[in-house]
């Protein structure tokens, strides 16, 4: 694919900021990209790219779509069928349909036709500078899951469990692909494994709980053994990434008498693993951020109820 190939994303409006970066770090992942802009829902980046593997991840992304810049690029369309979404502009709708049927004979077909095309352009609720241009693609395919089936689906449960579309997107963040391995040392009924091993990532997975571990074994997760997080045996695996939910509540066994952000602290502290994609609360912040001085550090807030917001937290170190 051509290094000058641009791809732009809308991703979903329950948690934009999560979106666009889980939607950038499967960008980074699978290809060698710059990142030109991200911005409300709108992430554009320019470069080559695995971008199938992208669109079979990202879940809070509504559509992703390769640019048409060339007559190379319209020359995908030529005998095919097509339809455009995106803008509210009738327009300029009009003008990119037209402008398809002159230069490849493509015939416009609104069900099930063989490409899309999106056009983004302000109409579309873009928030964007003045400088913004209109966005015409070629639609990139995304799988349709059904996330509340796949959670009904688990034979073993628990109401601590994350819904598996945001432990999918733990997993995005943590840039890892097929064939790495992920350690989840808070691992409870393996909600975060389930979602890595349906993308073949190999896990480990480990809870002080022997009654969290069976679970986990019910719900078909690999690797999974009685241990606390501060002993968490590695070996035979390399991990590629660390990703947990740090336990929190009354209900919360604390591991000696540690407290919920002691745990986090001797985590990150005592980790040799470069990658780290942590869920914890709010509070946890200030602790984080001082810890140690190497580190890359993102947040996003998810909103959960009126007295709870969690924080998703991105560590790489340098």
């Amino acid at each position: 694919m051509p290094i000058n190939t641009r791809f732009f994303c809308i991703v979903g409006g329950k948690y934009p900021k999560l979106a666009r970066e889980e939607i950038t770090a499967l960008l980074k992942t699978y290809g060698h990209l710059k990142i030109e802009y991200s911005m409300d829902n709108l992430v554009v980046a320019q470069g080559e790219c695995k971008i199938n593997k992208v669109a079979r991840r990202a879940v809070y992304t509504k559509f992703i779509a390769r640019e048409i810049q060339t007559e190379e690029d319209y020359s995908v369309l030529r005998g095919k069928t097509f339809s455009c979404f995106g803008t509210n502009d009738v327009e300029l709708r009009k003008r990119v349909v037209e402008d398809i049927k002159k230069k490849t004979g493509a015939k416009v077909l609104l069900e099930n036709p063989d490409c899309q095309i999106v056009i983004v352009s302000k109409s579309t609720g873009i928030n964007s500078s003045a400088s913004f241009t209109n966005l015409i693609g070629i639609r990139i395919p995304q799988p349709r899951i059904d996330w509340t089936k796949r959670l009904s689906q688990r034979k073993f449960f628990h109401p601590s469990m994350l819904e598996p579309r945001l432990c999918r997107a733990m997993v995005n963040l943590a840039q890892v692909k097929e064939g790495d391995t992920i350690v989840d040392p808070f691992c409870g009924t393996g909600g975060i494994l389930v979602e890595a091993q349906e993308i073949n990532i190999r896990t480990a997975g480990y809870d002080i709980l022997k009654k969290m571990c069976l679970g986990a074994k019910q719900n078909m997760v690999e690797n999974i053994a009685i241990c606390d997080s501060l002993h968490i045996p590695l070996k035979p695996f390399i991990a590629d990434a660390i990703i947990t939910d740090i336990p929190y509540g009354r209900s919360t066994k604390i591991i000696r008498g540690q407290t919920r952000q002691q745990i986090l602290k001797d985590l990150i502290d005592n980790t040799s693993v470069h990658k780290m994609v942590i869920l914890c609360q709010k509070d946890d912040e200030d602790m984080i951020m001082k810890s140690r001085t190497n580190l890359k550090i993102s947040i996003c807030h998810l909103y959960r109820h009126k007295s709870l917001t969690r924080s998703m937290v991105t560590i790489m170190t340098w």
